[in-house]
């Protein structure tokens, strides 16, 4: 696969991931949601598909692509100090996704089902919520940095890498 093919589909998997950031935003955030259990219930429904079907298939091809970049520069990229401050946020996305939010997500998930069945209850949502929200902005923030890391490809008082 050419440098350029590589390239597109790791754009992709940055559009992929930040597509799902905000349809979470726009689900767990807008002023309806809280009106009724049925609602929140669809709130969360959406929320679990965006997940599903866009933040892990955009993280997989985000990874599977980086790692194909550094291959196919024969490893030129770990001459580069930015790459590994790019690389190791990365990586604590990917820890802060799948060991938190994703389970929070399924949590939230079952209280609103609870809720809507008659069979849950309200205890321990707003903490989830809370910690949602704190979690998933902590994610905003650090993509946001791996991009610009990434686009940017500050020096840090090394040579800069010749592109490929």
């Amino acid at each position: 696969m050419t440098a350029k093919v590589i390239r597109a589909f790791h754009v992709l998997g940055v559009v992929l991931f930040f597509g799902s950031i905000l349809s979470h935003a726009i689900g767990g955030l807008a002023p309806a949601i809280h009106s009724s259990p049925e609602t929140e219930l669809l709130a969360r429904q959406m929320i679990t598909v965006a997940t599903r079907y866009l933040t892990i298939p955009g993280l997989a091809l985000l990874m599977i692509t980086g790692i194909a970049m550094v291959l196919q520069r024969k490893g030129a990229l770990l001459k580069a100090r930015w790459f590994y401050l790019h690389a190791g946020l990365a990586l604590i996305i990917l820890i802060n996704a799948f060991v938190t939010l994703i389970p929070i997500g399924g949590s939230l998930l079952a209280i609103a089902e609870g809720l809507v069945s008659g069979t849950g209850t309200n205890e321990g949502r707003a903490v989830l919520q809370g910690r949602e929200a704190m979690f998933g902005a902590t994610n905003v923030v650090l993509s946001l940095a791996v991009l610009f890391l990434g686009v940017l490809k500050p020096r840090f008082g090394t040579k800069k890498v010749k592109e490929a």
